[in-house]
């Protein structure tokens, strides 16, 4: 057996024998009240020591939801145990009613740092060197940098297009160098402005600048094409090529075409500059780092597509990939390149959905909040909600357990679920068919399953024609950090048995 999966069982069989201590310690402990569970309602259970132990009486055609979570550190795959036996009668039922979230929506405006002024340069800077990491080698290597000797092909009123050296402008499509400015200048800028922030201007000739380049096609030596980039080590003057390129600049693919797809490009990676920006000006005022954690800079980027009306070019396969199988998708990932999930599209998925209801439920206010805060990852969340990450964690996946049929989240929070977002129908060329569910019938054996940190899971179980009370087990390693929340589905919920994979048309 390979040797991860010895471990790997080795887990299950401690898991197995955690539930197993726990039920029959169980049978010898103060009996405590059966709670009566009403239908859509989400129910908190208790965690002790890794474990969750709770009796239910499950009638003929009852059917529940648990929704089985991990707050622990993305980077591990945690091994889960569900276990149920029939029992005489229901004497433990350690669970709570989950109260609504106390929602303050978002309306002051956050108070930026002034920006840096500037005024159009009469230096056009006709030439210009950058340096891009086009290798798979250690970002801190020189050797994995390309310099490239680019030259200034077009220019706006707040925007500046240069290209590659090594090519010319006959291989681009016709007129894109003007239809970037003009995306720009008229449409990307403006909206940025008013919802996110403006750009720093490092390099102070004025402008901002894109280039072009041919190099986009082959990073990672070849291995990797991406539409657009933009780097954070550039809008740091202390950071001297090729590890940075002390410019307000990004980069875009000389294959762009123009149509719906290159807005949202321009959209996207603008966006990061703006928070690169907003940031560098943060670190020269304080001494510690502001640099925002990848997830939370991915997800702003992309609900800011939301923002300029973009198409779904850049999420409905990312959002696709994740409610396929959302255990594997972590959240909250600090670094995706060191974390080898750069290019992995269900965790950015994942982000784009959690930033996505959180914006749903604060105003869209939280996303400049976000960007001008100090603080990073699940505290800067904190700290612009006003809520603990575990309590927005739990109440993102309950919303996202909600169905056309019966949106659970409404019996928790009005309005509740993803208002911009229904997860059932047609986003882009992807048909949503809501969150995958694995199914149990208790009276059998429960498949062995897993969970990465910052992942969930969801299990609808039942007792099929077998109907009376049982005791139920889930459990992990304590490090796991287990949150599960249990709901009985209405009479009327949808079943999934029959759920179809999720059909890509592409």
């Amino acid at each position: 057996m390979h040797k991860r999966g010895i471990i790997i069982a080795g887990m299950i069989l401690g898991s197995l024998a955690v539930c197993w201590i726990q039920l029959h310690r169980a049978q010898a402990t103060t009996p405590t009240a059966p709670a009566t569970l009403d239908a859509g309602v989400p129910y908190a259970v208790a965690i002790e020591k890794g474990a969750a132990m709770f009796d239910l009486e499950i009638g003929n055609g009852d059917r529940y939801l648990l929704i089985i979570g991990s707050l622990a550190a993305s980077d591990v795959e945690f091994p889960l145990s569900l276990n149920a036996h029939p029992i005489a009668a229901v004497t433990k039922q350690p669970i709570k009613r989950i109260a609504p979230l106390a929602v303050r929506p978002i309306t002051t405006p956050v108070a930026s740092l002034p920006l840096t002024d500037r005024t159009p340069s009469q230096d056009t800077r006709a030439s210009r060197d950058f340096s891009i990491h086009v290798t798979d080698g250690a970002l801190d290597d020189p050797r994995s940098y390309h310099k490239v000797r680019a030259r200034l092909i077009a220019e706006g009123r707040h925007v500046r297009v240069y290209l590659d050296g090594d090519q010319t402008e006959g291989e681009l499509y016709p007129d894109i160098a003007a239809k970037v400015i003009r995306l720009f200048d008229d449409e990307v800028y403006p909206t940025s402005l008013q919802h996110c922030g403006d750009y720093c201007d490092v390099d102070g000739d004025g402008k901002f600048a894109i280039l072009l380049s041919h190099w986009l096609g082959k990073l990672q030596g070849g291995e990797t094409s991406v539409g657009g980039f933009v780097r954070g080590s550039d809008f740091h003057k202390t950071i001297a090529p090729p590890f940075g390129n002390q410019a307000d600049v990004l980069y875009l693919n000389s294959n762009v075409a123009a149509g719906p797809r290159l807005k949202t490009l321009l959209a996207h990676e603008y966006t990061h500059a703006v928070l690169f920006s907003a940031r560098r000006r943060l670190a020269d005022s304080i001494s510690y780092n502001t640099d925002e954690e990848d997830w939370l800079n991915e997800a702003i980027a992309h609900v800011a597509e939301n923002m300029h009306s973009s198409d779904w070019s850049n999420l409905d396969h990312r959002i696709d990939a994740f409610l396929q199988n959302p255990a594997a998708c972590p959240l909250v990932v600090a670094d995706y390149y060191r974390a080898g999930r750069w290019r992995d599209h269900g965790c950015r998925g994942a982000t784009y959905l959690f930033l996505r209801w959180c914006t749903d439920t604060y105003g869209d206010e939280l996303i400049r909040r976000l960007i001008h805060s100090p603080q990073r990852g699940r505290i800067n969340f904190q700290q612009a909600t006003g809520q603990s990450f575990e309590e927005l964690f739990r109440h993102w996946t309950i919303a996202l357990a909600g169905s056309p049929v019966d949106d659970i989240s409404t019996a928790i929070q009005p309005p509740g679920g993803l208002q911009y977002l229904p997860l059932y129908g047609r986003i882009g060329e992807y048909d949503l068919q809501g969150i995958a569910r694995d199914q149990w019938n208790i009276n059998d054996a429960a498949p062995p399953l897993s969970l990465n940190g910052t992942a969930s899971r969801f299990v609808e179980f039942s007792a099929a024609d077998s109907p009376g009370a049982f005791r139920l087990c889930v459990s992990s390693q304590s490090s796991a950090q287990l949150q599960i929340t249990l709901i009985k589905l209405p009479s009327d919920a949808p079943d999934q048995n029959g759920r179809q994979p999720h059909l890509a048309a592409r």
